[in-house]
Parts: structure tokens; C-alpha cells; sequence
């Protein structure tokens, strides 16, 4: 199952119209044999476009986005080489590293969107060029601009749901850890225990023997920090006087 919300039906629909019209298993090779030149002129298309991408200081952003698309284009000349739709494992692995790189859905989004204009051309061109004579061009159009629509939106829908889930894993694991460390801070620890200096040293306790000293605040109205936004600019405050300290 790729989604909830039709692009699987839809999408064989449209391989079918392909199929019919002889553009199907054909069309695959030809896709197959264009990806490298294709991918060179995505990956630009998306950095010229999408400034996330060369503003990252995270050196497997570009990497990881010129993989990402050759994963794609392998799919896409799969599918249209007789191939049956797959459950998109490699989208949601991309969207979960993404997520841990903290780097922004939105940007990843609109890449994809440059993505998918560029690809709708290309994949219909291909077609129209090996479909057979008898077939309707009109209706080869349509089925290949239907087939990249609704490849895009089963994407668009995967790589969102994925990235939503897993940030609110990490968010969650990431409170789990801070409630952890707060509790040894304030109950002291044995040096002998490994579990708490593998905690202390993920937070940036580095050194064997340190003092510390552990500021707990309470806010006068209590309610505020229901505010996100609120509590973090008076965690950021806390922070400044005690760093200016």
C-alpha cells in the first residue's frame, strides 16, 4: 500500500493507459539510459532554486540529495519498465534521515516540486517517442503527465507523514533523555556507572570528575508555559545569565 489517499489506483491506471499504448515496457530502457545526464540537471535545478540546500553547513546534505534522486530515477524507469509499485522504503528512510539531520521539510517539499516540473516533460517526451504509431498521442500525453502527478503526490504524501512521525519520535526520546539527565545531575552518581557517563557525555559532560551546578526556575504564572514559544525564550534567558556569569 503507498498511501491513503488514491495515488496507488491512479498510478495503475495510468501504467495500464502506458501499457496499452506500447509505451510500457519500452519507455523503461530509454529512462534508464538518460538518468545520469537527467540527474545532474535536477540536482542543479534544486540547489539553484532550493537555498536550504547549499546554506546547509551539513556536509551530507548534497550527497544525500543527489542519491535521493537517482533512487527515483531508478524507480520511475522500473515502474515504467513493467515493474510492480513498490512500498517506497527508500522515501521513508530519506525523510527519516532528514529528520534526524534536522534539516527543513519545507525545503525538502519544494524540492520536490522543482523535482516533478522537470520530470513531467522528460518522462512524457520519452513516451511519445516509443508509443506506438496507432496510439493516440493525446491520450499518451495525459497517461504520462497522470503517471509523474501522482508518482509526486504519493511521494509528497510518504515523505511528509514519515518526517512528522519521526521528528515527534526524536522529540520525544530527546525529553526522555533530558528528564534522565536532570534526575542524575540532581541525585548525584557513581563514577563506576557507565550508563551515566555515556548520559553525561551525550549532553557534553566530557570530562571524568567535574562540579556542576543545576538552576531550577519557576515561572510566576505558570500557565505561560503552555506557551512554547513563551518558555523558550525564558529558557534562552536563563541560559544568557548564567553563561554571562
Amino acid at each position: 500500500m503507498v498511501d491513503d489517499y488514491g495515488h496507488e489506483r491512479r498510478l495503475r491506471d495510468a501504467l495500464m493507459t502506458l501499457r496499452q499504448a506500447g509505451v510500457v515496457p519500452a519507455v523503461g530502457v530509454s529512462l534508464e539510459a538518460g538518468a545520469s545526464q537527467l540527474t545532474e540537471t535536477l540536482v542543479e535545478a534544486v540547489t539553484a532554486e532550493v537555498p536550504a540546500f547549499t546554506d546547509s553547513a551539513n556536509p551530507e546534505v548534497l550527497p544525500g540529495l543527489r542519491r535521493y534522486i537517482e533512487a527515483h530515477l531508478a524507480e520511475i524507469a522500473r515502474l515504467l519498465g513493467g515493474g510492480l509499485i513498490g512500498d517506497f522504503a527508500f522515501v521513508r528512510a530519506h525523510a527519516e534521515r532528514r529528520s534526524v539531520q534536522k534539516f527543513p521539510l519545507a525545503a525538502m517539499l519544494q524540492a520536490w516540486r522543482v523535482v516533478h516540473r522537470l520530470l513531467t516533460p522528460h518522462v512524457r517526451d520519452a513516451a511519445l517517442a516509443v508509443a506506438d504509431k496507432s496510439a493516440q498521442m493525446t491520450r499518451v500525453v495525459a497517461a504520462a503527465t497522470d503517471f509523474v502527478g501522482d508518482y509526486a503526490g504519493a511521494v509528497g504524501t510518504i515523505l511528509t507523514s514519515t518526517y512528522v512521525q519521526h521528528t515527534r519520535i526524536l522529540a520525544e526520546a530527546e525529553g526522555d533523555r533530558r528528564t534522565a539527565l536532570l534526575g542524575t545531575l540532581l541525585d548525584g552518581y557513581d563514577e563506576s556507572d557507565q550508563q551515566a557517563a555515556r548520559l553525561l557525555r551525550r549532553a557534553g559532560y566530557l570530562e571524568q570528575r567535574q562540579s556542576y551546578c543545576v538552576v531550577v526556575a519557576q515561572s510566576v504564572n505558570p500557565r505561560e508555559m503552555d506557551n512554547m514559544a513563551r518558555a523558550q525564550r525564558i529558557v534562552d534567558s536563563m541560559h544568557e545569565v548564567i553563561g554571562g556569569g
